[in-house]
């Protein structure tokens, strides 16, 4: 090959490459905006999300505290959804949002097992396949199981049931 033919083809593997460059970037913009969009829907729709839960949760299982708001407990865990604020044997402990919305909504099921899939919908309003909101789900639980640790040797608060999903533990012992 000339220098001239080496050049052609040196150039048209370049635009070759610089369109499928192209083509990435605009996948990646779409899918960009696709996510911006669920976002601002999951924005737009999460106080009426949690005014939804908050009725649901003063039928099942609320409990007026002496200011008049709302309060669940079970064992030794209270979740004051009005104040954003959670208390493990009477201490407040930090939460992030995803890990509040994660224990409210396992909290206003306790005892029933949801599934990984059930809890990306609850917590993040949206769907995924079971595998990614494994993965999705899998950190932010542990976080709260090291966060919810009474005892080091002693059966969590939230329960790990394999392949199907998590639930609170009601009980103060652990099944056998």
């Amino acid at each position: 090959m000339d220098k001239q033919e080496q050049w052609v083809t040196s150039s048209e593997e370049t635009l070759a490459c610089l369109a499928r460059m192209e083509r990435l970037l605009e996948t990646i913009a779409k899918n960009v905006e696709e996510h911006l969009e669920t976002i601002r829907r999951l924005l737009a729709s999460r106080t009426l999300k949690a005014d939804a839960a908050q009725a649901d949760l003063s039928r099942v299982t609320g409990a007026a505290d002496q200011s008049g708001v709302q309060a669940w407990a079970i064992r030794e865990v209270t979740i004051d959804s009005v104040k954003h604020m959670v208390t493990f044997r009477d201490q407040p402990i930090e939460l992030t949002r995803t890990e509040f919305d994660l224990l409210f909504s396992l909290v206003r099921n306790a005892g029933r097992v949801l599934g990984c899939q059930e809890l990306v919908g609850e917590v993040w309003g949206y769907e995924l396949d079971e595998r990614n909101a494994r993965y999705l789900v899998g950190p932010h639980i542990t976080h709260l199981q090291q966060k919810l640790v009474a005892e080091p040797q002693s059966p969590g608060y939230i329960q790990n049931v394999r392949g199907v999903g998590y639930f609170f533990e009601r009980r103060t012992r652990h099944r056998q």
